[in-house]
């Protein structure tokens, strides 16, 4: 069955929609409305293990998640997790390309993101980067096991999301959110929960493509597993928006 979210969360009679935050990026793998066989978003899938070209953006910036190569692209499955559907990458080539994108500077940003890594080697989760680690851009990733953990790279080391050792192959919802360039400008939190704090004074601005599962570059592991959702916001969300976001994302998402 073919489902069409339309990411309404609903707690004691009221509802919660992302848009209401505005968001730079909503990606929602639960709405096949948004999902499409070819990068030109012309051809809506139809059937659990279609390719995916289209990844459509929600959040009405037209920053869609496209793929032209037909072996590049994920897979469109069907109720995978809390009944819903996600995407799911092969671990050998797949990606998709967000294009020159979220070049936050200086600036305060927040990441959300649901997601299952089969992955026991370092893979590249949602990066703006080409492996090397110096280009000063997004980097989310997942270390190697057997005691491989979430990350975020700050331009020379990886800090700990969470979800080390036995969350191989198990839903996580990781998310990072920078208020500042200052020490301990960075937040870091699993399943809704702060874990570590980072320091990250870069300017993140390059020319790469931002990239879900694979570095700009195809260096390193190429991730294997699947995403449901993935949210970007331009700002350091407020701890009662962020529980918004991680109360919307657990009713939805079970995770």
């Amino acid at each position: 069955m073919i489902s069409l979210d339309l990411g309404l969360w609903r707690s004691g009679g009221t509802s919660f929609n992302p848009l209401t935050l505005s968001p730079a990026l909503w990606l929602d793998a639960a709405d096949a409305s948004t999902l499409y066989t070819d990068s030109g978003l012309t051809t809506l899938v139809a059937a659990d293990g279609d390719p995916v070209g289209g990844w459509q953006d929600k959040s009405g910036n037209a920053k869609h998640a496209t793929q032209s190569s037909g072996t590049n692209k994920p897979l469109f499955k069907t109720n995978q997790l809390n009944g819903k559907s996600s995407l799911r990458w092969d671990g050998v080539n797949d990606f998709l390309d967000l294009g020159n994108n979220f070049n936050f500077g200086s600036g305060q940003f927040s990441i959300f993101i649901v997601v299952k890594s089969n992955n026991t080697i370092e893979v590249p989760i949602f990066v703006k980067d080409t492996g090397g680690g110096g280009q000063n851009g997004i980097w989310i990733g997942k270390t190697a096991d057997p005691s491989g953990y979430y990350g975020y790279w700050n331009g020379s080391s990886y800090f700990q999301i969470g979800y080390a050792g036995a969350y191989l192959s198990t839903w996580v919802r990781p998310s990072v959110v920078r208020n500042n360039t200052s020490t301990n400008g960075v937040q870091l939190y699993a399943n809704g929960t702060a874990t570590n704090t980072a320091t990250d004074s870069r300017t993140l601005t390059n020319t790469n493509s931002l990239r879900i599962g694979q570095f700009s570059t195809g260096l390193y592991g190429k991730f294997s597993g699947d995403f449901a959702e993935i949210l970007v916001f331009n700002t350091a969300l407020s701890a009662s928006n962020r529980a918004l976001i991680d109360s919307y994302l657990l009713s939805k998402w079970g995770v």
